[in-house]
């Protein structure tokens, strides 16, 4: 966490580099015209050139499933706005390979473009399309830039979608030869403008400038020089600039929003840290993004918490060990005692209450239930269900879309339809502005998922709490997909039936382990896209398979849930199943081996073991059966004549599946194989 405006000037000090070390960098903006039709390039002759780019080494950039650059070997083409294309070359040593990589680039795109027939424009301003003439593409940045950026400058979208430039990085040696080349470039900038003025045209008419590119730039949201840089220019008064500007937008993992209500300092300037090494700056997630060291970060972390709470041992721990192990003339002592893993307290649906708790305290009508949704009496074409989880991730969009793929897998269980969702969301507390955020965003993640089932959010309620982790949940109606009488029918499974799971597990594991800092943090980033995805692919196609019996795995762990499954029987089936053939998320083994449990573990394996029957020892792998999930996948029951057919409809509509297990005459009881 970022608390003082130092560590903002430190992290400038961390680019000061001996100049032997130095590397400049080029970026190259570049229009595209149809030859034909002397129109701008759309997205489609976008995706033709950037595939034909592929036999030059370049690989795709993707955002969700539209290309939107290339990459090759430390060098970057990206898509800008209007289908303006831009490389972003490598860090190289001297002028002279800057040219070189300029030829190169320029060869392979010329090779292409010829054969689309498109011509390569270096201007400073488009000289022929009118602004409503530019075509759009589908990154997804430039939608919130488009309605936001105007309100800052009336020229604004010209200088999106109809300028382009070349952009020279370089590198600095001290905070004085910084503040010598930042002067030193601002005070040519009316030079170099004259020099390379090439911007006269503007919609095929002489535009009275002679860089008309400036006069766009002048009059542009984020244009210009603040007066903060003019006198006694250092890394503080660039640091006081930074956290005090408007953001730009706001980034999630998959979505951008409006960020012109907020400001690094206004919300808590913080740093997340990413899988790659990367970290992204404000109170919870977004939007600055830079390579800082991880170890000093985490340290920073807990010198913040410990003023707070002295119960965090765990990560001070292992904090320390880090740092021991690369500078062990440290040798810095711990005051605390490791605590366990499996005393802390997991988060998602890991934060249920255990069955135990409840078979004591509800009538059994309720806890008898195995139903995943419960159908209503007089409506038996109507089922409800519903779920609410503590955040699992401090990122309220992403929180937004597990909670609603949490809730919904419930009615794909019972094949059915959801229709109507009810939200149910506690806030932590805080001033209205960031309570308003993350409401937002938690609205605008849910509905998207909701959005995609044809399903509507009909209200809900909302209050705030003491707990500083965000509680989502919704109630979700749903209409059966079947017939009523088929609803009704009674399961008709036989022994060697087979037993199917479709995703992986493991998430409670995964998140557990990285929480204590037990296991690295980039194991979350297949979690989070599975629990983001949810069971949609499963839940179109649903009604077209011949399904026996299934249940969705969420907190109650997979043995529970396949318990629940056989207890509907009324042939008093069991299953045999073989917990080396269950996916599992990359880190769930390593995570085990260490002594990773979640706090709900206990609870599975107390209700879940008077039930299960060893075939074999017992190994660390078993440990699986007893993981709470958070949007976890489907366990269904197939006939054993009719399951390659049914894994051809599968198959067809790319959902994952894998055979675990099979069908026994073992009456409401598992065996471990």
């Amino acid at each position: 966490m970022i608390s003082h405006k130092e560590q903002v000037v430190n992290y400038f000090k961390s680019g000061i580099k001996t100049t032997n070390d130095f590397k400049i960098g080029i970026e190259h903006e570049k229009f595209l015209f149809d030859k034909n039709t002397n129109k701008r390039a759309t997205y489609e002759i976008i995706i033709k050139m950037f595939t034909a780019l592929n036999e030059f080494g370049w690989k795709p950039i993707m955002e969700n499933q539209n290309i939107i650059g290339l990459k090759k070997s430390g060098k970057n083409i990206t898509l800008e706005p209007g289908n303006q294309i831009e490389l972003s070359g490598d860090q190289l040593n001297n002028i002279h390979e800057a040219c070189a990589e300029s030829h190169d680039y320029l060869f392979e795109l010329q090779q292409v473009t010829k054969k689309l027939n498109l011509n390569i424009v270096s201007a400073g301003f488009d000289p022929i399309s009118k602004l409503n003439e530019v075509p759009n593409n589908p990154k997804q940045r430039y939608e919130v830039m488009t309605k936001d950026m105007p309100n800052g400058g009336s020229l604004s979208l010209d200088m999106m979608y109809r300028t382009c430039g070349t952009q020279l990085n370089l590198d600095y040696s001290s905070e004085e030869d910084f503040v010598k080349k930042f002067k030193i470039i601002n005070s040519i900038v009316p030079i170099s403008i004259a020099l390379f003025a090439n911007s006269s045209i503007v919609e095929k008419k002489n535009s009275g400038y002679m860089s008309y590119r400036s006069k766009v730039w002048q009059d542009t949201s984020r244009g210009g020089l603040p007066e903060i840089f003019f006198d006694n220019m250092d890394f503080e008064k660039y640091a006081d600039f930074a956290i005090n500007f408007p953001l730009l937008f706001i980034q999630n993992e998959k979505k951008y929003l409006s960020g012109k209500k907020y400001s690094f300092r206004k919300n808590y300037l913080a740093l997340i840290g990413l899988s790659n090494g990367y970290t992204i700056g404000t109170k919870y997630n977004f939007s600055y993004s830079s390579k800082f060291n991880s170890i000093f970060k985490k340290y920073i972390d807990q010198k913040f918490i410990n003023k707070f709470n002295n119960k965090s041992s765990i990560k001070t721990e292992y904090i320390l060990n880090i740092i021991n192990k690369t500078f062990p003339f440290l040798n810095i002592k711990s005051k605390y005692n490791f605590i366990k893993t499996n005393q802390m307290q997991c988060k998602g649906c890991a934060a249920k209450v255990p069955f135990t708790a409840l078979k004591n305290t509800l009538p059994e009508n309720i806890t008898a239930s195995s139903d995943d949704a419960s159908s209503i009496s007089n409506y038996p074409q109507l089922f409800q269900t519903i779920d609410m989880i503590n955040a699992i991730i401090p990122d309220p969009f992403l929180m937004g879309k597990i909670a609603a793929n949490h809730s919904l897998s419930d009615i794909i269980a019972v094949k059915s339809k959801p229709i109507a969702a009810l939200m149910m969301l506690q806030l932590p507390f805080s001033n209205v502005d960031i309570n308003s955020r993350d409401l937002e965003q938690v609205l605008c993640g849910a509905k998207e998922i909701f959005d995609k089932h044809n399903c509507i959010i009909n209200g809900g309620h909302t209050m705030i709490g003491k707990d500083s982790d965000p509680v989502i949940g919704f109630t979700v109606t749903g209409e059966s997909k079947l017939k009523e009488n088929k609803n009704k029918k009674s399961y008709q499974i036989k022994n060697n039936d087979t037993l199917v799971l479709t995703e992986k597990i493991g998430s409670g594991i995964i998140f557990c382990g990285i929480n204590n800092d037990m296991i690295d943090s980039y194991f979350q980033k297949d979690v989070i896209t599975q629990m983001t995805n949810g069971n949609f692919l499963f839940g179109n196609i649903s009604e077209k398979l011949n399904i026996l019996s299934m249940t969705d795995i969420t907190g109650f762990g997979l043995a529970n849930h396949l318990l629940n499954l056989i207890k509907r029987d009324k042939n008093k089936t069991g299953l045999t199943i073989f917990p080396e053939k269950i996916p599992i998320f990359n880190g769930v083994k390593e995570a085990i081996d260490k002594g990773v449990k979640s706090s709900l573990f206990e609870s599975n394996y107390n209700t879940a073991i008077n039930s299960i029957i060893y075939d074999r020892q017992k190994k660390s792998i078993d440990e699986i059966l007893y993981d709470p999930q958070t949007v976890g996948g489907l366990a269904f029951i197939v006939s054993k004549e009719e399951k390659e057919k049914q894994y051809a409809i599968l198959k067809k509509h790319k959902i994952n599946f894998v055979e675990i297990g099979y069908v026994n005459n073992l009456n409401n009881q598992i065996k471990i194989m």
